[in-house]
């Protein structure tokens, strides 16, 4: 199971939420790098631990959920013991405890709203019919039985009641395990000798039986790419954490009734959904909370900051270390798999290091990595040739008080119906009708709301523009999806 994680990881190199700026509160270690020295030839069952087989057999045999959970709660228990191998497997695989149950515990959640409710159950039979036709294995029909299923009584699991008990799970279940498997990452030294993974750890029994492809190596760029997104996780959950989420259900009920869903009318036209419709329901009194920031949202913001910052050092040195290293097809990352796409990769590392490296240079064994302390730095479209200077540490270092300022305040008007005159070719004379799609288009934004992700934005400029420049150029646009959805909701 933890394989699919490595999988992912891959296609998420530069893909990553991240910074490069120490925060004054933050005691996190520095990132310490050591590059690989040597390799090994092949990756093969002969270079597996004894340990890590008998581990793996115990693994592939579990089809019970509750087996599964006790199997985790004892390599987790016994992790100091395990020889190096094992204990990557171990540290990637703990954390998937915050899955048990957790789909059973929304249920009263989901309940809220029927369109929501039947989304999600539609959604999980077409997973579980997936994984039934498709799968080779019993792994994944385990997981999901771990994660749908109802807890032991006695358990202390706690089903959620209201929006803000995701983010209760998200901060006491989920952080606490993701922190743990960071720092036993990063005990792992890789440098020397790399790892063997097996890829039936993924799909099963079924699979690989005839050896070929089973066996992948794993060595630094692999811990790496692995460190990159642990970091990236905490980054999401503390910004998750930052901001009160409670009526979020009620306000997608309201949303869903313009669209004629949920409604208690006997015959309900069915409406588009503009921009202006969308803002209309936020600015109502029942939502002035959702939204806002929490008490502690200030601080964790700061902190989705720092880990952020910790991610992009190991999506940086992943990415050079790739390039570094000696071909070898056993690799899990491969240099020659990417290699037509390096001058892309390349300005997509450079643009990453500029964009959220206004802080200290970044410095490791092997060297340092260029940065100018305080320098805000311009971002250019791909597209357009636009630049625009972006201040992602004065963002985060101070967060809107209310997301919903960041949405539009004015919006295109006009007639709902447009209408044209058409004459034909024998003289005569139609009209025609066709909506107004543009009605309701969001039209200006408050700049002041802005001030700190856009420094040098002018009050005639539009937001959207800015936003654009960042959609346009490489790879940060991934980062912008939010500020996407704030301008043209």
């Amino acid at each position: 199971m933890y394989l699919k994680l490595l999988t992912a990881l891959i296609s998420l190199l530069l893909l990553n939420e991240t910074f490069a700026k120490k925060s004054n509160w933050s005691k996190l270690p520095k990132v310490k790098y050591k590059k690989e020295t040597t390799r090994r030839p092949t990756a093969s069952s002969d270079n597996l631990s004894p340990e890590y087989i008998k581990l793996r057999d115990e693994y592939l045999k579990i089809k019970d959920p509750l087996k599964l959970h006790q199997f985790l709660v004892k390599i987790d228990q016994n992790y100091d013991s395990y020889p190096t191998d094992v204990k990557f497997f171990v540290a990637l695989t703990v954390p998937t405890a915050a899955s048990r149950s957790v789909v059973y515990r929304s249920y009263d959640l989901a309940n809220k709203h029927k369109l929501f409710r039947a989304s999600i159950v539609t959604v999980l039979m077409r997973l579980a019919a997936g994984i039934e036709m498709l799968e080779p294995g019993q792994q994944s029909e385990t997981y999901f039985r771990y994660a749908t299923e109802p807890f032991l009584p006695g358990d202390n699991l706690k089903k959620f009641k209201k929006e803000e008990d995701i983010q209760t799970y998200f901060m006491t279940e989920v952080r606490p395990l993701i922190e743990t498997a960071i720092e036993r990452i990063k005990n792992l030294d890789l440098s020397s000798d790399k790892i063997v993974l097996d890829l039936q750890l993924m799909n099963g029994t079924a699979s690989f039986q005839d050896g070929i492809e089973r066996y992948r190596l794993i060595g630094t760029p692999e811990k790496n790419l692995v460190l990159s997104t642990l970091n990236a996780n905490l980054a999401g959950i503390y910004q998750f954490n930052s901001y009160h989420i409670n009526g979020l259900i009620n306000f997608n009920k309201e949303v869903s009734k313009i669209f004629g869903f949920e409604s208690f009318r006997i015959i309900s036209r069915v409406e588009g959904m503009s921009s202006k419709k969308f803002v209309d329901v936020f600015k109502r009194k029942e939502f002035n909370k959702l939204f806002t920031i929490r008490e502690n949202g200030a601080e964790d913001m700061k902190k989705s900051y720092a880990y952020m910052r910790e991610a992009a050092i190991y999506s940086h040195y992943t990415w050079n270390e790739m390039k570094e290293r000696n071909l070898n097809e056993d690799d899990i990352l491969r240099f020659d798999l990417v290699g037509p796409f390096r001058t892309a990769l390349d300005m997509t590392d450079t643009n990453l290091i500029a964009l959220f490296g206004a802080g200290e240079p970044v410095s490791n064994d092997n060297g340092t990595v260029s940065i100018t302390q305080g320098e805000i730095p311009l971002i250019r479209s791909e597209v357009t040739g636009q630049t625009v200077k972006v201040n992602m540490a004065g963002y985060f270092n101070n967060p809107p008080k209310d997301l919903k300022a960041l949405l539009p305040q004015t919006f295109e008007e006009g007639q709902k119906y447009k209408r044209i005159k058409v004459t034909g070719k024998d003289g005569k004379t139609e009209y025609f009708e066709y909506r107004n799609y543009k009605r309701g288009m969001p039209k200006s934004w408050d700049h002041e709301q802005y001030k700190h992700l856009f420094p040098e934005l002018k009050s005639n400029q539009k937001v959207s523009d800015a936003i654009a420049v960042m959609g346009q150029s490489f790879s940060t646009g991934v980062v912008f999806v939010p500020m996407v959805f704030a301008i043209n909701p």
